[in-house]
């Protein structure tokens, strides 16, 4: 029998203070409710500033509040 998974993005914030200097990808996720994918595409295309450190991705926070503002 197939085994249920857990949702994978799980963190909740619920004011600007909440929310971490460096996100992830998981992160954002989560507060903009897109995949991972779209999330890297987003990141790739220069649209959302971030820092790649291998398969993982870091962004400002900062940069991600400029580009709520901007969207």
């Amino acid at each position: 029998m197939p085994r249920c998974q857990k949702p994978r993005y799980t963190k909740t914030f619920t004011n600007w203070d909440d929310v971490p200097l460096f996100l992830g990808t998981d992160d954002l996720c989560n507060l903009l409710h897109l995949s991972e994918p779209t999330i890297i595409k987003i990141l790739n295309s220069g649209e959302l500033k971030g820092v790649r450190f291998g398969k993982q991705w870091r962004i400002n926070k900062s940069d991600f509040m400029e580009y709520c503002k901007a969207g």
